[in-house]
């Protein structure tokens, strides 16, 4: 009589009760942990060209340790799936100037490449004297020779480590890449891509396109109070949108990222939690609604596409940045830029002269200033998509002035005004990286 009752409650409550859990929370999880690795080994592989054993080594966590992939390199294609099951596609497309991988359905992205895209004439492009020799006076003032060793000793002892660059003023000085990875191969940004972001609506800025002020941002916000949400509460990330910025299992920003079709649809759609500017809270939702409010001052689609090249990349001659795009052909600003180390230490360079890059001006020097003051309510952590000092307690040898951008897995490119720096680390998934300890000896090479 006992077992026949148990089997009932079993049969009418917890079984539902399981069903519904796997459906919908721990299958989604499972897509989730197969889309990340489809996506993350497509892009590696077909992007940066790394070898599978290099980019495995970032999988590092559970359950992501547990996908298995399958590479397609002639149809550049990556098949990945969890004990079996939830198994999710990544697909590498190319057109134009866009390039990257896009998960699973990949036929919507490519309708929407059908529009020419305009691409600046490199004849007109400033040029960099980055990668200038170094002069006499530049030796005098760096231990160069200390210097390459230290970042050859970083590389060779944390195996996640990808690369090290550090510019002086407007020159590289140092540099070491690890085993398989070289000046020409481009490394995920992760967040620091929210910082080109900033850059890119700097620009708008400049041109009248956009105003910190503005309201009425979105079609979907006019009937209800999220209206008032003004363009600088979504750059400072003080939105009051209802969000999670977790990345275990099934949160806003891990569905956002592998289980939605449209990045910014999804983040646009989610409810007020608190008024707009009381509350500070990272979100990377906010920053691919931008994106979205972006695409929509642009007369056409190709406008949007050319847009990052005309009026950042190609200017300041980061040449192999791409920004990848979801299967709605938004860019994903919040999380899918690539770039050379070279690359990246050019974008911090342009930060350092405040939005000059040799005569040209990529965005006003006062929108630089805007970017790197605090948020009220960030406790001094956080500007416009750009971190400051102190959100990292572990950093203490660093100069005060400092701020970076950062992304997730070890990446940073700090930027220090006092000592016109620049130091670029890229990595796949670091997770002890002494960036106190390193920092500290690399400002042990300049000579007093």
């Amino acid at each position: 009589m006992k077992k026949r009752r148990f089997l009932k409650i079993f049969f009418l409550i917890f079984l539902p009760a399981i069903i519904l859990l796997f459906y919908f929370y721990l299958y989604p999880s499972l897509r989730i942990a197969t889309g990340y690795a489809a996506k993350y080994t497509c892009s590696y592989s077909f992007v940066s060209n790394l070898e599978y054993g290099r980019i495995h080594n970032s999988f590092n966590f559970f359950p992501v340790n547990s996908v298995k992939c399958r590479i397609d390199s002639t149809g550049k294609m990556v098949t990945a799936t969890l004990w079996g099951l939830a198994e999710r596609s990544a697909y590498f497309y190319k057109n134009g100037l866009a390039c990257g991988c896009v998960l699973d359905s990949i036929g919507k992205l490519n309708s929407s490449f059908k529009e020419n895209i305009s691409r600046v004439d490199s004849g007109n492009l400033i040029q960099s004297k980055l990668f200038e020799p170094l002069n006499l006076a530049d030796s005098q003032i760096f231990d160069l020779q200390k210097l390459n060793l230290i970042l050859k000793e970083t590389i060779d002892s944390n195996a996640a480590t990808l690369a090290i660059t550090m510019a002086y003023k407007n020159k590289l000085i140092a540099e070491k890449y690890a085993n398989g990875v070289n000046t020409q191969t481009p490394l995920l940004g992760w967040s620091m891509t929210k910082t080109v972001l900033n850059a890119l609506c700097g620009n708008m800025e400049k041109n009248g396109k956009l105003n910190l002020g503005d309201t009425s941002l979105l079609p979907e916000w006019n009937n209800d109070e999220r209206k008032k949400i003004t363009l600088n509460n979504l750059l400072q990330m003080s939105s009051g949108l209802k969000w999670i910025e977790e990345y275990s299992f099934k949160t806003d920003v891990t569905q956002m990222l592998y289980l939605e079709p449209n990045v910014a649809k999804y983040a646009i759609g989610k409810p007020l939690n608190k008024n707009p500017g009381d509350e500070w809270y990272y979100s990377s939702g906010t920053t691919n609604i931008i994106s979205q409010i972006l695409r929509n001052k642009f007369e056409n689609y190709g406008q949007y596409l050319s847009f990052p090249f005309d009026s950042l990349f190609n200017i300041i001659g980061m040449n192999s940045a791409t920004i990848e795009m979801d299967n709605s052909g938004n860019y994903i600003f919040s999380s899918y830029g690539w770039a050379t180390a070279r690359d990246w230490t050019k974008f911090g360079l342009l930060y350092l002269n405040k939005g000059n890059w040799f005569g040209k001006q990529i965005f006003d020097s006062g929108w630089a200033d805007y970017s790197i003051s605090p948020v009220k309510s960030s406790d001094q952590k956080y500007g416009a998509q750009i971190w400051l000092k102190a959100s990292d307690k572990k950093i203490e040898s660093v100069p005060d002035d400092a701020y970076f951008a950062n992304g997730y897995g070890g990446q940073k490119i700090l930027i220090i005004p006092s000592k016109e720096i620049v130091i670029v680390i890229m990595s796949g998934r670091q997770k002890d990286f002494d960036f106190n300890t390193f920092y500290s000896k690399i400002f042990g090479c300049i000579k007093e």
